[in-house]
């Protein structure tokens, strides 16, 4: 047989890995690094749920996340979902240990590991759904004729 044979094996959820690298300038900055730090860990964390009397027995979901960019055209840019967190990690010593007057770190690198919750599928890119396609082939492949003529 001259042609290859190819299968469809589905798709993968696709990933995104971010970092920032933060060196606060004054003390105050650094709060500021440690509220957003503690405000997403507190997002991408599971909570505890009651259920039938018990206390703490079932996970609640934690928070999902959509991505947005300020400023530019998001029509030419990567198109994300609403996503999942896999990992949320900060470095207080990313380039050797540094700190600030009053103890505070000088550096941080926060690092997020995202993976979004749906496929991309042709429609999101303006396709039309194949099953309709494939429903008028079959109408125009097979026209209905009616039998009592």
């Amino acid at each position: 047989n001259p042609k290859a044979s190819l299968y469809f094996d589905g798709m993968n959820l696709k990933q995104h890995d971010f970092q920032w690298t933060l060196a606060p300038m004054k003390e105050t900055e650094s709060d500021t690094i440690r509220q957003i730090s503690e405000t997403i860990k507190r997002n991408v964390l599971p909570s505890y749920a009651n259920a039938l009397g018990f206390k703490r027995v079932l996970l609640n979901y934690p928070s999902t996340v959509d991505i947005f960019f300020f400023g530019i055209d998001q029509n030419y840019f990567v198109h994300y979902k609403t996503c999942m967190v896999q990992s949320f990690n900060t470095e207080f010593t990313p380039q050797g240990q540094a700190i600030l007057k009053g103890g505070k770190p000088a550096v941080q690198t926060i690092s997020l590991q995202m993976i979004e919750t749906d496929i991309h599928t042709s429609e999101d890119y303006g396709g039309s759904s194949t099953t309709e396609e494939l429903k008028d082939m079959s109408i125009q492949a097979h026209p209905r004729t009616d039998p009592h003529q």
